[in-house]
Order: structure tokens, then sequence, then C-alpha cells
């Protein structure tokens, strides 16, 4: 494991699900967003696009999607998006540096993998570099490329020092490289 945080001054364009918005409307042309009209939507992320699903990452109205560099939409909760960005102007929030765990695949296994993979389900491929890590990220199927990261955004830890739960994402390494620097 090591410990990586957003570049400081990072500005990222973020939406509202469920708002009047071109930007919305443009992704959801371009099939990176899906309104299943119940309230809940479907984002495709890097990570969805590339799973075998064929569906992205179940986000509701109210939460939140970013966009990443290459113009993918993200989801994140309502009440996380409050507490970690803040509002610089019109679309434009950055994102509150803290710093958090990573790992990825040259790193030595670690007990938080091993929670991952023994209680969130993750599965990692040896077999494929593509599709290296799988798990069920927002209610839907997500693979990631042997060379991601994993982020983890927060930790849970017991008393005793076991886990009690976590949680995380995949970043794609280019995305990673251009957005988080290793502290």
């Amino acid at each position: 494991m090591y410990k990586v945080m957003k570049k400081q001054g990072k500005i990222v364009e973020a939406y509202r699900l469920g708002d009047n918005s071109k930007v919305l409307d443009d992704l959801e042309k371009n099939n990176k967003l899906l309104n299943l009209n119940d309230g809940r939507y479907e984002v495709f992320s890097q990570e969805a696009v590339n799973s075998e699903s064929g569906h992205g990452q179940i986000a509701k109205k109210g939460d939140w999607i970013r966009l990443d560099s290459l113009g993918f939409p993200y989801p994140c909760t309502n009440e996380w998006f409050e507490k970690n960005l803040l509002h610089i102007k019109g679309d434009n929030y950055e994102q509150i540096p803290k710093s958090l765990k990573a790992w990825d695949y040259t790193q030595d296994m670690c007990k938080e993998i091993e929670f991952l993979i023994k209680e969130k389900g993750l599965k990692i491929n040896e077999n494929d570099n593509q599709k290296y890590y799988c798990a069920i990220l927002w209610k839907n199927p997500e693979s990631a490329a042997k060379d991601a990261v994993i982020v983890f955004y927060n930790i849970v830890y017991a008393k005793d020092g076991s886990i009690m739960d976590a949680e995380y994402n995949f970043v794609e390494r280019g995305e990673f490289n251009r957005t988080y620097n290793i502290v």
C-alpha cells in the first residue's frame, strides 16, 4: 500500500443528476449516462465501459457525477460530494486534498486487498491484463486493466486492527497519473 493525494488545484466539472444540464444531455446522447426513469441512472465510467456487463454504475437523482480528464463520468453520493469538494464557480469544483491509501499489482498482498477479495467480491484475474481487476462497484460489474490502481476512499478498522468495511474504486492508470500524487 502507498499513500496518494489528489493533485492540489485540480479542478473538476461536476453535475447533479436530475438537474437540467446540457452536459448531462450530451452524456446521454453519447451513451455515457442512461436515465432509467425511476430516479436512478447508469453512469458509464471508463471501467464500466470496459466491463463485459454492458451496464453502468448505478447512481440516483441528487447524486453527482464528476468528469475525468477524458470526459467520462464518475458517480459520487451527494453526502460524499458535499464533504469532499469545494465549489469554485459554475460547474467547477476543487476536490479537498486528503491522503488516501492505494494499491496496485506491483505491491505485496496486504490485509486491505485480502478483505476486498474475501468480503467485497474483488477478483484478480492473473490471465487477463485488460480485465485484471473485477468487482461489483456501484451495483454493477466493473473491470480494470492490470496497470490500474485501486484507490481506497475510506477504510473502517476495528480496535484490533481488523477491517470492518472499505470503500474503493478502480482508477485507470492514465487518469491516476493525471490526477494523483504519491505522497
